[in-house]
Parts: C-alpha cells; sequence; structure tokens
C-alpha cells in the first residue's frame, strides 16, 4: 500500500494536505469507551478511496472569509415607524348637550306696529333675556318633540387627511292661548276672544369640513395606527369648510269665533367654516382635547364662535367615553331683529371606530 495518495494536479496545491490512512496495525487494542462507541455509530467507516481525498485546510493568513448564515439586525440604523393599515377609519360620534345657561339680548329693529306688538314700548326696543337650568329644564321638557346631535369623521390609513361632518337637528313645539277683546265689524262693543296659538320650530345646522393632522410620526405606535390614541403623545388638526343653518317656523292661530290662520318661514344661510383642535393623548387610554370652530364671518348676518373642552377615555376595545364642557356665541342681524346668545353646558358623548 503505498504511503500517501498523490494530489490530482488538476487541483490547486495551496492549502492542501495529504492523509495518509490509518494503519491497521497499530494500536490493535480496540478502544471500547462510550465516547468512541458513540462516535463510531455517528461516523461510520467507509471504505471508498474518493473519502481519502485531500481536504482543503484553512489557510495559515487567515484570508479564508467565510459568509454568514444570518446578518444581525443593526437596531440603531431601523427607524421606528407606523404602520398604517390600507382602510380608511371611521368615527361615529352621537353626542348630548344640554345648556345650563342661556343670555343675551334682542334689539327689534322692524316698524312701529312691529315692535309695539313684540314689545309695548316703542320708547326702548331693545329686550335682554337670561334662562336658568331650572328654566331651560322646564322648557324642555314641555317643547322638545325630537333632538339628535352627532359628527362622522372619515381618516386616510396614515391619519392625515380627514373629512368631518356634524348635523344637530332640534324640534320644538309650544301652544299659547291668548285672552283678548276684539272689535268684530258691525259690533259696537268688543268681543272676548280666546286666540290659540301653536309654533313649531325645527333647527337644524350642518357642518361639512377637510381636515389635515399634523403628529410625530416617529412617536406614533410601531405596530399599527388603529385608532386616535396611535398617534402619539400630541395631535393637532386644522379645518375648513362649510356651515349651515336652517330654521323652519310653522305658526298656527285660530279663534274661538272660528277664524283660523297658518303662517310659514324658513330661513337658511350657508357660510364659511374654519377651526382647529388639539389632543394630548395621556396613555393609551386617556386622551384630553380642545377644540375651536369660527363660522359666518358676518355673511348673511350670521357669525358663530364654539370652543370646547374635555377628555376621551377607551373603555372599551375601540369604544371611547367622553365628557366635557362646550361654549357658543352666536350674532345674527336683519332687517327687523338683532340678536345676541350666549350658551354653554357639559356635554357627553360615546365614539364607535370602525
Amino acid at each position: 500500500m503505498p504511503a500517501a495518495i498523490a494530489a490530482d494536479p488538476s487541483q490547486p496545491t495551496q492549502g492542501i494536505i495529504a492523509v495518509e490512512p490509518v494503519d491497521a496495525s497499530v494500536n490493535a487494542s480496540p478502544d471500547t469507551s462510550d465516547n468512541v462507541q458513540a462516535d463510531a455509530l455517528l461516523l461510520p467507516s467507509s471504505s471508498n478511496s474518493l473519502d481519502r481525498l485531500q481536504i482543503a485546510a484553512p489557510l495559515a493568513n487567515g484570508s479564508l472569509l467565510q459568509t454568514p448564515l444570518a446578518q444581525p439586525l443593526n437596531m440603531a440604523q431601523t427607524t421606528a415607524e407606523p404602520s398604517p393599515s390600507e382602510q380608511w377609519h371611521f368615527l361615529l360620534v352621537p353626542y348630548i348637550y344640554v345648556p345650563f345657561n342661556i343670555s343675551g339680548s334682542a334689539t327689534f329693529k322692524g316698524t312701529e306696529e312691529f315692535r309695539n306688538n313684540f314689545l309695548g314700548d316703542f320708547d326702548d326696543p331693545s329686550r335682554d333675556f337670561e334662562f336658568t337650568p331650572t328654566e331651560i329644564r322646564t322648557a324642555l321638557q314641555n317643547s322638545l318633540n325630537f333632538a339628535f346631535l352627532g359628527g362622522l369623521e372619515a381618516w386616510t390609513p396614515n391619519y392625515t387627511v380627514g373629512i368631518l361632518a356634524n348635523l344637530d337637528y332640534v324640534s320644538l313645539s309650544s301652544r299659547e292661548t291668548l285672552n283678548r277683546d276684539v272689535r268684530i265689524p258691525g259690533a259696537a262693543a268688543f268681543v272676548p276672544t280666546e286666540v290659540n296659538a301653536a309654533l313649531n320650530t325645527q333647527l337644524w345646522r350642518g357642518d361639512l369640513a377637510a381636515s389635515y393632522r399634523f403628529y410625530d410620526a416617529a412617536r406614533a405606535n410601531p405596530e399599527g395606527l388603529n385608532t386616535e390614541f396611535d398617534l402619539g403623545p400630541f395631535v393637532f388638526d386644522v379645518l375648513g369648510g362649510l356651515s349651515l343653518v336652517q330654521i323652519n317656523t310653522q305658526l298656527g292661530l285660530n279663534t274661538n269665533l272660528g277664524g283660523s290662520g297658518q303662517f310659514n318661514s324658513t330661513r337658511t344661510v350657508i357660510s364659511p367654516l374654519i377651526g382647529g383642535r388639539v389632543r394630548w393623548n395621556a396613555n393609551p387610554k386617556l386622551a384630553v382635547l380642545a377644540s375651536g370652530t369660527v363660522s359666518g364671518f358676518g355673511l348673511s348676518g350670521l357669525t358663530q364662535y364654539g370652543i370646547q373642552g374635555g377628555v376621551d377615555w377607551m373603555f372599551s376595545g375601540d369604544t371611547t367615553l367622553g365628557a366635557g364642557y362646550r361654549f357658543g356665541f352666536l350674532d345674527y342681524s336683519s332687517d327687523q331683529i338683532d340678536l345676541n346668545v350666549n350658551q354653554n353646558g357639559p356635554y357627553l358623548n360615546i365614539g364607535f371606530r370602525f
């Protein structure tokens, strides 16, 4: 048997060593240790001569590079950014608002007959008014037919651009009976007359605006943007759009003498609206909010301001409960009346996200 197997001349010789076969006559006593027997089971011997060819040895200078199976993730070079979903976000917020105080002034500017019918005193055409919480509660109990107050928001997947809508609708009815003495044509004396008046009023207010939202994307939730609570601690919205105010009135009169009449009136004002909102997400379940809007700007005699602030609490899934306080101011002027109204009171809402 030759002492060594010659290297294949077609193979590179650098880093190649020859392997000599083991002489079976050396160390004839087999090693019966457990480790050797285990190695023998794992690495069975082979009689194939190809198993004894040259083995490439590592170079002494370490120039042989090894390619790692996996590169470690460099966390310092990875920027945590939110991974928004591919669907829009929708928020429905019905709410309740009950003014604690309504106050203001009215100045009648119509003809002398018009002012005397309402005031009875031509020398002072202005009247101040203020309703206490008890009076407001009594009026609502006696006059309120139906009311709906609610808002709807739609936001892009990354919560940057949104469409906001708000609708307030209130229906009121009141009835009054007046006793007056009137003179019937052809009669010599005044006749006591009972006048029954029924007034139905529907108040509409609708706002439609587009909004752009500012927040720090680096501080947003890297696991995804599912709600406004995932946008980081501070969020600011600017918005602009249109506001519609409509008042419908129907006045019905009838007397015990058989006379009757019906009068209808509709007043609609469409005006621009601008506003802003700021939000502080104190933690993943609680947020503090403040907002303000201005509309009208004197167009068609109407100017309105609104300010409110409160908190949002995510108490179940993506459903939130909100509470706060609201201030409102209205200034309206026409050829018959100048009206200023201030109102304020608490609000309570519930938000549904889908």
